[in-house]
């Protein structure tokens, strides 16, 4: 097994590579070379495009202008602290009790109701925001595209060889090949969710609020997950993964963090602008389930 694990990896590898000779852009917001899958016109279209069902599907808009002006305030003054605050941002709250948040390329980002009633101040809805708005200046949907094309061919690849070759070992890869490199896909995944923490806090402590309120974003959701999964067998890391590295940083790049002279919380705003608001409205509608004949 490890032998054909090593194979597959070297096989992902080598593809990538020879998809990236002549068409790898460095993206100056993580500094790092990636594959130009997508203009960022394509970006903004295919976000623009899948938006609309997205917002009926989860929803649709919680019925407050003063949370979705609050929100979106919020969302822009992150954005315009990031590299690619040309981008038609837009920031969406869901009429959804679900605890989710979301980026779509080209600057479409969304957070639920039921994570807006979670959260205690500005800063954690800033960790929130910011969090997603790194996914979307990182060009993660490019990457995440970029990489299960070559492992489709990949995969594909190594499946027709092994029906074709005598050797046991190979035919043994090809019929295992979707399911490794699937959980191969898996790690690149966390990594990019370790990536948008970094940026949020970047972005949110430029724009003064205290970037603790991200580590307490995360505590809101390890008290709301179930952690009895294996963290391998998932596309994102655990709350406490995220914790412990979010400390960190921490520590290391924000040391003033504690300073409530230096950073903002922002309490009693978010309590006046979401949490009395959200307390007032109706409860949402349950998303109603296509029918079947």
């Amino acid at each position: 097994m490890k032998k054909q694990t090593l194979f597959i990896k070297a096989a992902l590898s080598l593809t990538l590579a020879m998809l990236s000779v002549s068409c790898t852009v460095l993206n100056p917001t993580t500094g790092r070379k990636q594959i130009s899958a997508f203009s960022q016109e394509e970006e903004i279209q295919i976000g623009s495009k899948t938006q609309v069902d997205f917002i009926k599907q989860n929803g649709g808009h919680i019925p407050s202008k003063q949370i979705q002006d609050y929100v979106t305030k919020l969302g822009h003054q992150l954005a315009a602290a990031s590299l690619r605050a040309d981008l038609p941002w837009e920031f969406h709250t869901l009429n959804t009790n679900s605890l989710n948040a979301f980026a779509l390329p080209g600057g479409k980002v969304f957070i639920t109701r039921g994570l807006l009633s979670k959260l205690t101040s500005k800063a954690q809805l800033a960790g929130v925001l910011g969090h997603e708005v790194g996914h979307v200046t990182a060009k993660h949907f490019n990457d995440k595209y970029a990489k299960q094309v070559g492992i489709g061919l990949i995969s594909a690849g190594i499946s027709i060889y092994g029906k074709q070759t005598e050797n046991q070992d190979i035919q043994k890869a090809g019929a295992i090949a979707p399911a490794i490199l699937t959980t191969l896909t898996m790690q690149y995944d966390r990594n990019q969710e370790h990536e948008s923490d970094k940026l949020g806090l970047r972005y949110m402590s430029k724009i003064g609020l205290n970037p603790e309120g991200q580590l307490h974003v995360m505590e809101v959701l390890k008290a709301a997950s179930n952690n009895n999964s294996l963290e391998i067998f998932s596309t994102h890391p655990l709350p406490e993964t995220r914790i412990q590295a979010l400390k960190g940083i921490l520590r290391q790049d924000y040391p003033g963090y504690n300073d409530d002279k230096t950073y903002n919380r922002g309490v009693d705003s978010y309590t006046q602008n979401v949490l009395n608001i959200l307390k007032k409205l109706p409860p949402p509608t349950p998303a109603s389930k296509p029918q079947t004949k």
